[in-house]
């Protein structure tokens, strides 16, 4: 089993992403509003506030997407998928996925 995360820059794209993970198969499927750590510490921790200087975009949330498949070649297989419908995780400021092996997992049934 993998844990697949998925960080999308734009939120718009969510919409979008979403369809696809699920033909995928992934299951348990949560989306999160999440920030980068820079703008977090521009924003909010006023000993980094000289970092404000460096953010060009104004603040804005990603979101992050958190499923559990079986299926060891996904991050390839959504590369393709996303591809499609002409998003390209590989272009700069997009977001990125990754999967993390899961030793065991304790959930309830599917309803």
């Amino acid at each position: 089993m993998e844990l697949l995360i998925v960080v999308i820059n734009n939120p718009d794209l969510v919409a979008d992403i979403v369809p696809a993970l699920v033909e995928l198969d992934v299951r348990g499927i949560v989306a999160m509003e999440s920030e980068s750590v820079m703008q977090f510490l521009a924003q909010e921790v006023p000993i980094f506030a000289g970092l404000r200087e460096l953010i060009t975009t104004p603040k804005s949330y990603n979101k992050t997407l958190i499923g559990i498949t079986e299926d060891v070649d996904i991050l390839q297989e959504l590369y393709s998928l996303l591809k499609d419908i002409n998003i390209d995780l590989k272009s700069p400021g997009t977001g990125y996925a990754l999967t993390i092996p899961i030793s065991g997992i304790l959930e309830s049934p599917e309803e």
